[in-house]
């Protein structure tokens, strides 16, 4: 039978949020790497993602939804578009505007760097038990739900 999961406590005196924060950012940089076979970076893969989950949307929606200065996403778009990662149309709502998709090159990156990323974890995770992996899986949906729902604090634009 497997043994529990060793939990590191925090140092004595240390803020919770700042050893999770700091937890997530480690974990976040171990995971960058993992893109599987699709032809752009974690930046570029972070965007195409963000276009994934909104379907046709104007690239300054997606720079507000990720927290990205606009002509950093005009940037990854471009690239992307370059690619063949997703593809431009007319907003309908305003015909100067432009939307963009992914396309199916698109869905076939997110697909390879998803696998890539989930067999970084299950290597990490191969020693925990189930139940411990399923609660890490539940508090970390929980912990994005409350970073990310409206009311929220909004980011203070410093990292853009």
């Amino acid at each position: 039978m497997p043994q529990p999961t060793d939990c590191r406590p925090a140092p004595p005196g240390a803020d919770a949020g700042d050893v999770i924060g700091d937890a997530l950012l480690r974990a976040v940089r171990a995971l960058k790497g993992a893109r599987g076979s699709a032809p752009v970076d974690g930046p570029c893969l972070g965007v195409l993602h963000a276009i994934s989950t909104r379907g046709p949307v104007r690239p300054g929606d997606v720079a507000a939804e990720i927290a990205l200065d606009a002509s950093t996403v005009s940037r990854h778009v471009q690239s992307l578009e370059r690619l063949g990662l997703v593809g431009r149309e007319r907003d309908p709502a305003d015909g100067r505007a432009h939307r963009v998709a992914v396309t199916s090159a698109g869905d076939e990156a997110l697909d390879s760097a998803r696998d890539a990323r989930r067999a970084v974890l299950d290597a990490a995770l191969a020693g925990w038990e189930a139940a411990d992996r399923e609660r890490l899986a539940g508090l970390l949906a929980r912990l994005a739900d409350e970073l990310t729902r409206p009311s929220a604090p909004a980011p203070t634009g410093e990292n853009r």
